[in-house]
């Protein structure tokens, strides 16, 4: 599918309003950038809201099967904003959608929903960036493969004063573990831990933050889930997305 000029790889399963959108983890870093954070891990979840509704999940510019981004060039979180709202046209949904945000999709979200309120139906926000995370950041790019500016994005996550009633869902993480996936199907599952103490309480913390950013807000905490919840516990990301619509 062309979106602003590029080619995005997508699927869209089910049928059914309103349409729910999943927007990925930041796919970048070597040790991020593995099977677990591609937008193909996202299909068991999809396949789940599928059942009730249509939901689509997309690669952003940089992932594979979808154009990379040019050399030479770091792109915005408004960029990638502004590419979610183009495929949303692409796919000629005219109504509220659903976004469903993961880590850096989170963020991705949040800015969606302040510049197209009328758009937003309603964020669930599954182990969200907010706008803390990046603080003391030591390069603003994301590096390789998204080559987004994460500090410029933090700013714009920050200059949100709330996103007044609507409805949104944090699901968050009890547990410090990456359960990375070994293949692009998910045959070879493996924790491995991703936080220290401090600052898996760091992230706790700024995640009960997030709950602050609407006055319709639900808080759940995954005890038996990491941060890659879509491999943990897709199942409760599909409860999630039920409930809130």
């Amino acid at each position: 599918m062309t979106v602003n000029g590029a080619q995005l790889a997508y699927s869209c399963q089910g049928s059914g309003s309103p349409k729910v959108i999943i927007e990925h983890g930041l796919y970048t870093l070597p040790f991020m950038a593995e099977p677990s954070e591609h937008w193909y891990a996202w299909i068991g979840p999809q396949l789940g809201v599928a059942e009730f509704t249509e939901v689509c999940v997309y690669g952003r510019r940089g992932v594979a099967g979808s154009d990379p981004v040019e050399s030479g060039v770091v792109r915005t979180a408004s960029d990638q904003v502004a590419d979610l709202a183009g495929f949303l046209d692409a796919m000629s949904f005219t109504e509220p959608v659903v976004i469903a945000g993961h880590s850096w999709g989170g963020a991705i979200g949040q800015l969606f929903a302040s510049q197209y309120p009328d758009r937003t139906a309603a964020l669930v926000l599954v182990e969200s960036v907010s706008a803390d995370y990046f603080d003391g950041f030591p390069d603003p790019s994301s590096g390789p493969i998204e080559f987004v500016d994460v500090v410029d994005g933090s700013e714009q996550l920050a200059a949100i004063d709330d996103l007044g009633a609507l409805a949104i869902t944090v699901l968050s993480a009890g547990s410090p573990v990456f359960t990375v996936l070994g293949t692009p199907d998910g045959a070879i599952p493996a924790g491995t831990p991703y936080h220290d103490p401090a600052s898996f309480e760091e992230w706790t913390s700024q995640q009960n933050d997030l709950a602050e950013l609407s006055s319709d807000m639900v808080h759940t905490t995954l005890d038996d889930s990491g941060h890659l919840m879509q491999i943990d516990r897709p199942d409760a990301i599909a409860d999630a997305v039920r409930e809130i619509i």
